[in-house]
This record gives C-alpha cells, structure tokens and sequence, in this order.
C-alpha cells in the first residue's frame, strides 16, 4: 500500500514525533511504501521535506506545492495549519488525526483563548 504520512516535526522527542516515527517504522516493516511529508528529515527514513513559513509550531504555512497519489494519507494533527494543508494537496483517502481538540478554550492566556477557539474551529472543519 503506498501511505503519505503528513506532520509538520517527525525529528525530536515529542509525543507526535515519536508516534510519526513508529508509524512509519511499523508500516513499513510490514511491506508499505511510506513518504513523509514534514518541515524536517530525518536520517533513514523517506521524508519529503515542505519549505514553510513559520509564525509558531502550529501555524506553519506551505511554500512548496506538493501533490502525489496514495491510497491513505494520514494527517497526524493538533491543529496544525501545515499538516491540513499539505494532506489537502495529495490524492487519496484521507485520515485526519486531532490530538489536541478543544484545549485552546481554557489556556492562561486571554489571547489564546479568544483567538484559539476560532482558529480550532476553522481548522476542525477544514480538516
């Protein structure tokens, strides 16, 4: 099966990172054919690399066009700006994963709250 994983960091020790990098370890020990597509490459493994302009980790926009066929690709979110976007480009059944829904509705910061529930529920809908 030829599968696109899309996440904007797949180097690192973060939870997101970890999982892209043991998604796209299992999947391909069992026989599939991966490209990740990320802002980052990581030794031994198929990244496609996406030039972006970044304002924070989240809001990440594509300068590079991408396209491809594939018969899953899998967004791996939370709420990332690049990660809908570039899933958006390529064809084939699409799988997006939120991780993080809804938390911006009670962060600290006054600015984040008012601001994060409208980009949350512009990015849910566009995802």
């Amino acid at each position: 099966m030829k599968i696109a994983l899309v996440h904007h960091s797949v180097c690192g020790y973060g939870g997101m990172e970890i999982v892209s990098q043991r998604l796209y370890y299992y999947l391909t020990k069992r026989g599939h054919e991966v490209t990740l597509f990320s802002t980052s490459a990581c030794q031994g493994m198929n990244v496609r690399q996406v030039k972006v302009l970044k304002f924070n980790p989240e809001i990440q926009i594509p300068l590079d066009k991408v396209n491809g066929d594939y018969e899953v690709v899998h967004a791996l979110s939370s709420l990332s700006y690049f990660n809908i976007s570039v899933s958006s480009m390529l064809k084939g059944k699409k799988v997006v994963s939120f991780l993080s829904v809804k938390t911006l509705r009670t962060h600290p910061n006054l600015f984040y709250r008012l601001v994060g529930s409208i980009y949350e529920d512009y990015m849910i809908k566009r995802g």
